[in-house]
């Protein structure tokens, strides 16, 4: 699942674009990003049972790197 930052709504459009996973949105009452101590390009994998398996930290978006974090959530979610 991706979390979208509350008040940004209008990035969703880039995060659902290369791949299917379900976005939740943000709010200032859930406080969701405050409440995991996360900024924007954080990107967090959690095992089920909610346990960190991965962190990308301020995860560039361009070139190889983008290239490389859509191949992983396709393998993620079993898709090429």
């Amino acid at each position: 699942m991706l979390i979208n930052q509350a008040g940004t709504e209008d990035a969703l459009p880039q995060l659902t674009e290369y791949c299917s996973l379900p976005v939740l949105q943000d709010t200032t009452d859930a406080r969701t990003f405050e409440a995991w101590g996360a900024s924007k390009w954080y990107l967090y994998f959690l095992k089920p049972g909610g346990q960190l398996d991965k962190l990308y930290y301020h995860l560039s978006v361009d070139g190889s790197e983008a290239d490389r974090f859509v191949a992983e959530v396709n393998a993620l979610l079993g898709e090429e």
